[in-house]
């Protein structure tokens, strides 16, 4: 589980949710939402899928996806996930956790635009 950002203690309440929420990425349901998302994400797109930010090769088993949204966790909506590999996925966490800047503006619009800052400077690097 993820460290408190400094200066902000979990309550119970918020140490309760992170252990819902770490129980639940590791459960068979959300496995098969993965796979359900991917499958989806195929028939929409007619593509492969691949990461919403490097646009590199995807893979259910090895890779990451983002909620935009915690308001339906364990009955996620397609448009509330964004597939990520590993590494963006990570990278798109640590701005999120950086400044306290994002919480602000909300979850989904700091993911909308630290991901479109990353994907740009991966395409121009």
């Amino acid at each position: 589980m993820r460290a408190p950002r400094n200066g902000v203690p979990w309550t119970i309440a918020r140490l309760r949710w992170r252990a819902f929420y770490r129980w639940y990425i590791r459960s068979a349901r959300w496995r098969a939402r993965r796979e359900a998302f991917a499958r989806e994400y195929e028939a929409q797109t007619g593509e492969r899928v691949t990461c919403l930010i490097c646009a590199s090769a995807w893979s259910v088993h090895r890779d990451d996806v983002h909620h935009l949204s915690y308001d339906h966790l364990g009955d996620e909506r397609f448009e509330e996930l964004w597939a990520l590999c590993r590494g963006c996925h990570d990278e798109l966490h640590a701005d999120l956790d950086r400044a306290r800047q994002w919480r602000k503006i909300g979850w989904h619009q700091a993911s909308v635009i630290i991901a479109t800052r990353l994907a740009r400077e991966k395409a121009t690097a």
